[in-house]
């Protein structure tokens, strides 16, 4: 059997236990306050979710928050990753003696192109 992660709270808005958004365990029934029965609710804004998924531990409006955030962040390392590739392409035609003859300027413009790429990147 899978262990049970939601938490449940207080649907009672005048209950303290309410206000101050307090969780209880998802084995608990009654709010020890005032008694209502609990409701399984989000772990990130207390809103009541669907109790019939064990696998919901968040409301959807706040796994949309995450998923999202998540996206960004991958979007990001992408970037960075892709900045590195131009940087070390960069350097390994220096590498090669490509460029030597050019004095390095060809290596060190593209270092430079590889740097402003990833300090984009990061300020997004």
């Amino acid at each position: 059997m899978a262990k049970d992660n939601r938490k449940k709270g207080c649907p009672n808005k005048d209950c303290g236990r309410n206000k101050k958004k307090y969780f209880y365990k998802a084995t608990d029934m009654y709010c020890t306050i005032c008694g209502q029965p609990l409701v399984y609710v989000c772990k990130d804004c207390f809103s009541r979710i669907d109790d019939t998924d064990i696998k919901h531990t968040r409301c959807e409006l706040c796994e949309a928050k995450r998923a999202d955030r998540k996206a960004k962040i991958v979007d990001k390392r992408n970037a960075a990753a892709g900045a590195a590739a131009v940087m070390v392409a960069g350097i390994a035609k220096a590498a090669q003696g490509e460029v030597i003859k050019e004095g390095g300027k060809l290596a060190q413009n593209a270092v430079k192109a590889g740097f402003e790429v990833a300090k984009k990147v990061i300020k997004k």
